[in-house]
């Protein structure tokens, strides 16, 4: 299925791309976590497109042409993931994969937008793909999306009363975190049943209506 989508995506590139060589290899270029706090994530997006690449190359490739991919690290580290990217680029990928992480996706975004080049990449920030960027496309849910139904569950059937989140202070969790906050309390909110009553005025007390005002006091240094 994965490699399937993949495929997809390389043919639908392939085609709008501009006249190439017969046989000649389709290049990738990943940047990924590959060390630092995101390697585990890293790691497994790496693994997941060398296993459908694979797969994909075994049945073909893409009209008869072989993927070959390159990796590097961008050592969980926005700067160096930009670097990193802007290095990829200079080799003229068909298609940019990568980062996950969105802290190195937003500052890594323009580059390939400014190349022309289709940036992959598995960041959740809705910024995102909020900026019109078109050549930017997302692989997981969005935390607009995903981050209202984690509130809605653990409100509606786990019935917590409190919750405590633990995140890394980086960009990524930052952008992440500051969702369940507000989707938690939309969902604890139900709908009003009827339209509200208009609040009446306040008065003050009759003491303070009564009080006349403390007189103007002047003082000379």
């Amino acid at each position: 299925m994965k490699s399937g989508i993949l495929a997809g995506m390389l043919l639908a590139t392939v085609m709008a791309g501009p006249a190439f060589a017969q046989g000649a290899p389709i290049k990738l270029a990943n940047v990924a976590e590959l060390s630092g706090g995101g390697a585990t994530v890293g790691t497994n997006w790496k693994n997941g497109i060398d296993l459908a690449i694979e797969e994909i190359n075994a049945k073909g490739g893409v009209l008869g042409r072989k993927v070959e991919v390159t990796h590097a690290d961008s050592q969980s580290n926005p700067g160096v993931a930009r670097a990193q990217v802007q290095k990829a680029l200079d080799g003229e990928p068909y298609v940019l994969l990568g980062p996950g992480y969105s802290g190195s996706v937003k500052v890594t975004a323009p580059l390939a937008a400014e190349a022309g080049i289709a940036q992959i990449m598995g960041g959740e920030a809705a910024e995102l793909t909020q900026a019109g960027n078109k050549f930017l496309f997302r692989t997981s849910f969005g935390q607009q999306s995903s981050m209202p139904k984690v509130a809605k569950y653990i409100n509606d059937e786990v019935k917590a009363k409190s919750v405590a989140i633990v995140w890394v202070n980086n960009s990524a969790a930052a952008a992440v975190t500051s969702s369940p906050r507000s989707s938690a309390n939309t969902a604890s909110r139900s709908p009003p049943t009827s339209p509200p009553k208009q609040a009446r005025p306040i008065s003050p007390p009759t003491s303070a209506r009564s009080r006349p005002p403390h007189p103007t006091r002047s003082s000379s240094i």
